[in-house]
């Protein structure tokens, strides 16, 4: 027996989207409405980039605090501030 979705996927995703999913993926261990698993996909591919730009600010942040550590470095060096002054 086919189950088909109840929900109303209408302007949760383009319609050219909508129109080209099958009716049912009905198996075993599948999502039984190809609307439901795209958004599912997508929500999980949101999460990803998430996790992926939280990544690359962190890289970023640590970067920039080398920059500036250096940067004060020279600093000193050019005004001859020594070491263990501040």
């Amino acid at each position: 027996m086919v189950h088909t979705c109840t929900k109303d996927h209408t302007g949760e995703m383009p319609q050219e989207v909508i129109d080209k999913l099958p009716e049912s993926q009905s198996a075993p261990l599948r999502h039984r409405c190809a609307a439901c698993a795209y958004l599912i996909g997508l929500e999980h591919g949101a999460q990803d980039m998430l996790v992926q730009i939280q990544t690359q600010l962190k890289a970023l942040e640590a970067t920039l605090d080398h920059w500036h550590s250096m940067s004060y470095v020279r600093i000193k060096e050019l005004y001859g501030v020594k070491s263990d002054e501040k």
